[in-house]
């Protein structure tokens, strides 16, 4: 089995090499741009076709979506000068962040944060929004 797989592959990658000397990669959509890869890393390797799946037919697990939805909010943290819209942030945050605790994967994207993002997050969860200085104060 593995000599059949071994051939499929060399005549795999010599057809993949006449096009390419033919020039039929030249003009491909998103040439020269970089790859936009999936940040998967965090899945266990059972659960990623299981996420890939899910997510091509637009249905996402909901710790997923929390913890985009707390990368979109420690963004917006970042220069936000309205006192009232970072308030109301904060609480978002401190909700989602609870949510992905209670889910076992808020180590997950604490591992994958800069640290000024990871040190805001961490004064929001445990004091709440309100205590101390604000982001950029």
């Amino acid at each position: 089995m593995a000599d059949a797989l071994s051939i499929i592959g060399l005549v795999a990658e010599q057809k993949i090499k006449a096009a390419y000397d033919q020039g039929e990669f030249a003009d491909l959509p998103g040439k020269g741009q970089p790859l936009v890869l999936e940040d998967d890393a965090h899945l266990a390797p059972e659960l990623r076709m299981a996420y890939k799946i899910l997510k091509n037919s637009g249905h996402l697990p909901p710790e997923i979506t929390a913890a985009r939805e707390v990368r979109d909010i420690l963004d917006l943290l970042a220069d936000c000068p309205d006192e009232t819209l970072r308030l109301r942030q904060m609480h978002t945050l401190r909700v989602l962040t609870q949510r992905l605790d209670r889910s076992g994967r808020l180590e997950l994207l604490l591992d994958g944060l800069p640290d000024y993002q990871r040190k805001l997050l961490d004064r929001v969860r445990l004091h709440g929004p309100g205590s101390g200085p604000g982001p950029g104060k």
